[in-house]
């Protein structure tokens, strides 16, 4: 038997309640009531499952009462408050493996869940049940410093919703929180010039650096897939001196099947490792580490060659400089669309409509006709 513990009753006003200023010991709003004790050197926060305040105060003499008789009060605690967020997150992953989601989708997971975990259990929440609207945009609020691009919140926020949906369906959280969608800031369309293509080269002393350069320009692939480029998507006929990539895109699953100029082929080969399955990736970091580390290096690259701009994603103007040079000489949206690997052609126009040629000269001629 135990000393009764002191509990305290307290609201958690929601975003929009008019008596929000009026703190946590506010008893008349229609809010959720809480529950919040310390027991062995330890604080506890429960729902109390009511928003009457009296309501609440008796689920607390309740809880006071069962602890006071109980010989094992960890077990009390254990079932008055639900699953934690701890066991939740165990669940969730474990649920995801046996789904066969891939590796790459698995470890946003892992990483998601467990920074929103570590964030609760830090403020003393600790359980499923405990999670609201308050608490989750407090945890948004981190985001600006963690996450410096705007589409990367946005998959946070669906890994979220993610586990939340799965807490929901598990029984262990009766509402999902409402979360305001993440607006995206997609980055501007900045290829290439020539000239500033040609510095960059210049500016780059590193051979694979400067082979997946190479590649990412005239390939139109994105940073992750050129630096795991495997060494059979690199298809290489000496006899007829032609030369293309094969390969699944990291980001989308899309397959892509791209020419490659027979002397940028050979250059990229001249750098590759001798040995080993990929061209580039010796397997000794984590392969998100090792794009990380290469986008690192090509931007330090930019900057020294003078070309610069406020674009966040440097590497990925490589990109845009393939997409647009094809476009500019008359390749078809449809085509440029499926070399990118994009799922849909609408993400094809979104960023580069502006940039088709004969689009561009159709307009010219109806503005023309209005004189």
């Amino acid at each position: 038997m135990i000393s009764a513990p002191e509990i305290t009753v307290y609201v958690r006003h929601a975003p929009k309640c008019p008596s929000r200023m009026e703190g946590e010991d506010f008893p008349s709003c229609k809010c959720r009531k809480h529950l919040r004790w310390s027991m062995g050197g330890k604080q506890y926060r429960r729902k109390a499952g009511t928003r009457n305040w009296k309501g609440a105060v008796a689920e607390a003499n309740k809880l006071i009462a069962e602890l006071v008789k109980s010989d094992e009060p960890e077990k009390v605690i254990a079932k008055s408050m639900g699953k934690t967020l701890a066991e939740a997150q165990v669940a969730f992953l474990k649920s995801r493996t046996v789904r066969e989601i891939r590796q790459s989708t698995n470890q946003k997971y892992t990483r998601d869940i467990k920074r929103l975990v570590d964030f609760c259990e830090a403020r003393n929440v600790f359980t499923v049940d405990a999670l609201d609207t308050s608490i989750l945009l407090d945890y948004k609020a981190t985001w600006p410093a963690l996450y410096s691009s705007s589409a990367t919140r946005y998959v946070t926020q669906l890994s979220i919703r993610v586990f939340l949906n799965f807490c929901h369906r598990s029984g262990w959280l009766i509402k999902v929180p409402y979360l305001d969608p993440v607006q995206i800031n997609s980055p501007k369309t900045t290829p290439l010039t020539e000239g500033e293509y040609a510095k960059v080269l210049n500016a780059t002393k590193d051979e694979t650096t400067r082979a997946i350069i190479q590649l990412m320009r005239w390939t139109g692939l994105a940073i992750f897939d050129a630096s795991h480029l495997r060494r059979d998507e690199l298809v290489c006929d000496g006899k007829k001196k032609r030369a293309y990539v094969s390969t699944d895109r990291q980001k989308t699953g899309v397959a892509v099947r791209v020419p490659l100029r027979w002397d940028i082929a050979k250059d990229i080969l001249a750098a590759a490792r001798k040995k080993g399955d990929y061209l580039f990736y010796d397997g000794n970091a984590k392969p998100t580490h090792y794009a990380h580390n290469h986008g690192r290096n090509i931007s330090a690259i930019f900057e020294d060659a003078g070309v610069t701009d406020e674009c966040h994603m440097v590497s990925h103007r490589l990109r845009d400089t393939f997409a647009v040079h094809l476009l500019s000489h008359g390749v078809p949206m449809e085509e440029v669309s499926k070399l990118l690997g994009h799922k849909s052609i609408s993400t094809t126009e979104k960023h580069y409509s502006m940039w088709v040629q004969g689009r561009q000269d159709r307009v010219d001629q109806l503005v023309a006709a209005t004189w």
